[in-house]
């Protein structure tokens, strides 16, 4: 008979325990803005583990923020690129356990 008690409350312990797990991944996450300081909308992120070769993606949105969550810990490259403006690359940035990183980047001009 305790045990019939005892297994239901196990079952909702192990159920609420759930949801409190940390998951290891980070996010990149930052602003582009143009040469003017207004913000680029649809601004295209690629950001490429550099150790799996495994590519995340990622548009701008109508205030130029952008996030990728959910990246795991190592070295990663991003690129951000818009047409009629210069490609911006930031090679060497290195994720770690439940970081978020924020780039921000200001384009320049494509002439």
């Amino acid at each position: 008979m305790r045990f019939t008690f005892l297994l239901p409350l196990f079952v909702v312990l192990l159920l609420t325990a759930v949801p409190f797990a940390q998951s290891p991944n980070g996010t990149i996450s930052g602003l582009i803005l143009d040469p003017s300081g207004r913000a680029i909308v649809g601004a295209e992120i690629q950001i490429e583990n550099d150790a799996t070769g495994v590519r995340y993606s990622g548009v701008s949105n109508g205030e130029g923020i952008y996030a990728i969550p959910n990246l795991p810990p190592g070295p990663y490259r991003i690129q951000v690129s818009k047409i009629s403006f210069k490609t911006l690359i930031k090679p060497d940035v290195v994720l770690n356990l439940q970081d978020d990183i924020r780039f921000d980047q200001r384009f320049e001009a494509d002439l």
